[in-house]
């Protein structure tokens, strides 16, 4: 592939019984995401945590739950 992108199906992510959280941060890293910004979201608060947990990633809260 291009650029040394890699293609794979969601059903083949999800093979190995990865939370999809998992999934959709490990591809950010390999494409080399370095910032996120989210509004809040319980839906999507696994992915959320694993950001701000990685020294990898620059996170930015573009608002609090409350507004």
């Amino acid at each position: 592939m291009p650029n040394g992108l890699v293609l794979i199906s969601w059903k083949d992510a999800m093979s190995a019984q990865q939370h999809w959280s998992d999934v959709v941060f490990q591809l950010a890293l390999e494409q080399g995401i370095t910032n996120v910004s989210f509004v809040p979201d319980a839906g999507l608060s696994p992915l959320i945590k694993l950001c701000e947990e990685s020294s990898q990633i620059n996170v930015v809260r573009l608002t609090s739950e409350d507004e």
